[in-house]
């Protein structure tokens, strides 16, 4: 059987690309192309996405459907249980559940998993704004 030349995965995040140019923040470009790399290794195999240095939980792409997998966040490992919100490996502020956060939903301080020298300028929000906002949180890595 022919192989068609375009795959819906494929297609669902090409058709994700803004227009150009329009303004595309940097964290998005990159959390699309994690995305596109995860997606290369589900329709075509091979390990793009590890030689790049991307995490992915074995369930991230291979189960999702095109509308799942074309969300601008990256594939995410759900934190610990102990720590109420988390900076995650790609700089996206969650709460305990996964879920994206805005800073005033931030009850409690929050441990930055990125480890020590990660730039809180590149931080992201659940609404795509960046840096801490003029926000008085506390924050800690592990």
């Amino acid at each position: 059987m022919p192989r068609t030349k375009s795959d819906p995965l494929l297609a669902a995040l090409i058709a994700k690309l803004p227009p150009t140019n329009t303004e595309w923040l940097v964290e998005r470009q990159l959390a699309w192309l994690n995305l596109m790399a995860m997606a290369f290794g589900t329709v075509y195999g091979g390990d793009a996405a590890a030689r790049l240095g991307i995490k992915v939980d074995g369930s991230a792409l291979s189960s999702a459907s095109p509308a799942t997998a074309s969300s601008a966040a990256p594939a995410f490992v759900k934190p610990k249980p102990s720590y109420p919100f988390i900076i995650d490996e790609h700089g996206y502020v969650r709460d305990k559940k996964g879920k994206q956060v805005l800073p005033t939903q931030v009850t409690d301080m929050i441990v930055d998993l990125r480890g020590e020298g990660g730039d809180l300028r590149e931080i992201v929000w659940a609404d795509g704004s960046t840096g801490l906002n003029g926000a008085d949180l506390t924050i800690t890595t592990v």
